[in-house]
């Protein structure tokens, strides 16, 4: 026969399983809801709006496509000239480095990091 003291440690340690296996459970059962009532929320909210205000959504997210894209390709042209051993070669059109500065602030602002410094060149 087993001690009284050991089946009451037997009893609380599956106690305690069962509380903690309940609570992940019902955590994990509300994040689903949460995530869900937000699915929800989101395609009413897409299904009012008018036409004209998704097409103005959609070219808005192309033109961050585009701005990624060509910072993308900028840097991608940037590694190659130096894998060659070249200059990097920057664009020289104000637009662009302008551009360019403030996608790089955002992304710094993003990551949390205020003081980050972004440098840009001007070359002629």
């Amino acid at each position: 026969m087993a001690a009284p003291q050991t089946v009451q440690a037997v009893r609380r340690w599956i106690l305690t399983g069962s509380v903690a296996a309940i609570t992940v459970t019902g955590a994990l059962y509300g994040a689903d809801l949460k995530s869900s009532y937000e699915k929800t929320q989101a395609q009413k909210r897409i299904a009012t709006i008018s036409a004209d205000e998704k097409i103005a959504h959609y070219q808005s997210l192309i033109e961050e496509w585009e701005r990624t894209k060509k910072e993308l390709e900028r840097k991608l042209e940037n590694f190659q000239a130096k894998k060659r051993g070249e200059q990097s070669k920057l664009h020289t059109t104000g637009f662009y480095v302008a551009e360019a500065h403030l996608v790089l602030v955002a992304k710094t602002h993003r990551l949390g990091n205020e003081s980050g410094s972004v440098n840009i060149r001007f070359h002629r």
